[in-house]
């Protein structure tokens, strides 16, 4: 019986060499295949997060838009004639609320911690001394 032979094409195919380095081909595209879709994958969540800073941005922007033809309005400027000027209107009643100061504040509590400390001094005094002395002076 002759034996058949071989062409050289499956002589290369059926080799163990072929083998591994096919084994070795498909090894490296499949890792660069996984690294491109990872990649592809952090690009369009930056870009959904890109745009949704592009519409944060754009509200701010409108509202900035806003704000500025509000404070160039005559609405704007008439209120703040009436504040800081203390202008008013014609047949227009104006009430003035005295405004404490910080510093009133501050010197309303600071007798009234000397006042609790000549109290605190006072310890001889009845306690419905110290009370009167509390809510009256």
């Amino acid at each position: 019986m002759p034996r058949q032979r071989k062409s050289p094409f499956i002589k290369i195919i059926s080799s163990n060499l072929f083998i591994v380095a096919s084994i070795a081909v498909l090894i490296f595209l499949g890792v660069s295949l996984g690294k491109e879709m990872i990649r592809r994958h952090q690009i369009s969540q930056r870009i959904n997060s890109l745009e949704s800073e592009i519409e944060k941005l754009e509200e701010s922007n409108t509202e900035l838009s806003d704000l500025i033809n509000y404070l160039k309005s005559d609405e704007y400027r008439e209120e703040e004639a009436r504040i800081k000027m203390g202008l008013k209107k014609k047949d227009e009643n104006v009430i003035v609320v005295p405004n404490l100061n910080s510093n009133d504040n501050i010197n309303q509590s600071a007798k009234l911690a000397g006042n609790t400390n000549q109290i605190s001094e006072n310890k001889e005094s009845s306690n419905l001394a110290k009370w009167w002395y509390y809510f009256f002076n």
